[in-house]
């Protein structure tokens, strides 16, 4: 699992484009400041080993109990985005579509995600 938290991070992923989504994200969210992980939120680009556990300690979000807010299916990744506080923190999931990934996370994406553009 990588979680990104800087601009600067997400240039330095290794597949071009979801590198590019996540810096467009970045640059949405904060538009019209400074992007700061502790108060916008977090990326995670999850790898296969990651399970759910995993995830729950390093986030802090329990995927088997929380709905994402915004969920989108690609031909390589899915999207899921969750809002964890009112004042807008947000953790979004890059979860790829290879083997290896948590079976109960790809279940979870299956259910949540809609087409989109990853």
């Amino acid at each position: 699992m990588e979680i990104i938290r800087s601009v600067a991070q997400a240039t330095t992923i290794p597949d071009p484009v979801l590198s590019h989504v996540i810096q467009q994200r970045i640059a949405s969210i904060a538009s019209d400041e400074p992007y700061d992980a502790k108060l916008h939120g977090i990326f995670v680009r999850i790898e296969v080993g990651d399970t759910l556990q995993n995830i729950l300690e390093q986030t802090g979000l329990d995927l088997l109990v929380r709905r994402c807010e915004i969920a989108e299916q690609g031909s390589v990744y899915w999207s899921l985005l969750y809002i964890l506080s009112d004042d807008g923190y947000g953790v979004e999931l890059f979860v790829p579509k290879v083997e290896g990934i948590d079976q109960t996370l790809v279940a979870i994406c299956q259910r949540a995600a809609l087409p989109g553009k990853l």
